[in-house]
């Protein structure tokens, strides 16, 4: 989940050990989630065009959804202290957060997010 377009770094440092995980769990799928104020749901249409013709990969794109929501409250129900940086979550079937972690990819990091999916498959 990334608040800022400006973002997107700390996002694309996750991929390579996202898209490791899925290639031995091609059951997991990975959503890049925007999370943008209702008060810019009046640009919705130009914010929503953007994005979509900004993203040249049609997987991702298709794995992009944009939550126009109360962001204060949405990081306050999730446990994201703070709009300053993205989160990684692993999220169970059910809906529950199993692991999470924000800001760049760390070799600690990927390693949990690794051990957790393995536990969560549990191949």
């Amino acid at each position: 989940m990334a608040f800022y377009r400006e973002q997107q770094l700390l996002v694309n440092s996750w991929l390579p050990a996202v898209q490791e995980l899925q290639r031995k769990y091609p059951e997991l799928h990975m959503y890049e989630l925007p999370v943008i104020s209702t008060g810019y749901l009046l640009m919705k249409w130009i914010i929503d065009n953007g994005m979509r013709s900004g993203i040249k990969d049609p997987n991702t794109r298709d794995h992009t959804i944009t939550i126009y929501t109360d962001t204060k409250k949405f990081r306050k129900d999730l446990d994201m202290p703070t709009d300053e940086t993205i989160y990684v979550m692993l999220v169970d079937a059910s809906g529950a957060v199993r692991w999470k972690t924000g800001g760049f990819v760390t070799p600690m990091g990927a390693t949990l997010m690794n051990s957790t999916a393995t536990e969560l498959i549990g191949k």
